[in-house]
């Protein structure tokens, strides 16, 4: 997570759909990129695939097996076709993140 072509594939891809939909681009914000490796770190270690939706951090997580970060964002921004309003649902979690 912490090379800087990783990150920066992140942030192009997370930016291109954003920009589909009219919304402000994101920046790079490195607590939050310290706080992914951690969890991925974490997942890792303990040989898991879970979210961690106790851990107290108030950040929200997707996750995804792809091992480029453009092919994860797309699956997560295709679940907008499941999207009817601006509540969370198990169709569009990833997408309404």
């Amino acid at each position: 997570l912490t090379s800087s072509s990783f990150q920066e594939d992140c942030l192009q891809s997370h930016n291109y759909y954003r920009q589909l939909e009219n919304k402000p681009p994101l920046q790079i914000r490195q607590d939050l990129v310290d706080f992914a490796q951690y969890r991925a770190n974490s997942l890792s270690y303990y040989c898991s695939f879970n979210h961690d939706g106790n851990d107290g951090s108030g950040y929200g997580e997707n996750l995804s097996g792809y091992k480029n970060c453009r092919d994860a964002v797309k699956q997560w921004y295709d679940e907008k076709i499941n999207y009817t309003m601006p509540i969370f649902t198990m169709d569009t979690g990833h997408y309404t993140q």
